[in-house]
This record gives structure tokens, sequence and C-alpha cells, in this order.
């Protein structure tokens, strides 16, 4: 019982974890490197269907997306989204992306230089 009752607890901490910070304590098999070798960078408006939009473009665009954040700038709605992908994209796809959706602020695109 106090095994169970001490698995219990510790499952309870690492989901509060999760929820307050975004990580996940004690997860195994990470990368140590990330395994993107370009990001793109998507300022935007914090509004539904943006995120959507550009994993959209990028999926018909045929690169893998190996790592992916989205940061919220405090006292404001907008955002920052860093997209690290296994390949690199082309003007045309940057500029779909940039013109796909009416609350994408800029993007930007670069090597990683690994």
């Amino acid at each position: 019982d106090q095994a169970r009752s001490a698995v219990a607890q510790e499952t309870v901490n690492v989901v509060k974890e999760y929820l307050r910070t975004g990580r996940v304590r004690n997860c195994v098999n990470l990368c140590e490197e990330t395994l993107g070798r370009y990001v793109v960078v998507v300022r935007h408006r914090n509004r539904p269907g943006v995120l959507a939009h550009t994993l959209n473009v990028i999926s018909h665009a045929g690169a893998n997306i190996e790592e992916i954040e989205n940061v919220m700038c405090t006292g404001t709605e907008a955002g920052c989204a860093q997209i690290k992908l296994d390949g690199p994209l082309d003007e045309a796809v940057l500029t779909q992306i940039k013109n796909g959706n009416e609350h994408i602020i800029a993007v930007s695109h670069g090597s990683l230089g690994a």
C-alpha cells in the first residue's frame, strides 16, 4: 500500500509540474542534441489556426519537424514559434507560410550550423 501511494503521489507531482512548466520531470531517452539542422522562426499573434497553418505548409513541403517550441510574450498578444527541421525550406514555402495567415507577423529561416 505504501509503495502504491508513493507511486501515485509522484505521478501527481509529475503531472502538476508538466502543467506548470511544460516539461516532463525524469523523462528518459531525450536527445542530448537536436536532430534539427534548420530553424524557422514564426512571430505571430496569439490566434487559433496560426500554428496549424504553419505546420501544414511545412508538411506539404516534405520537411520533418524535429523540435518545436511556441512561447508567448508576457503582456502582449504575440508569440514566437521556433520550429527545428531536418532540411531547409525554399523561399516559396516561407512566403506561403507568411502570406497564408493574417496573424503571422514575420517569418525567418536559417541553418543551425551543426
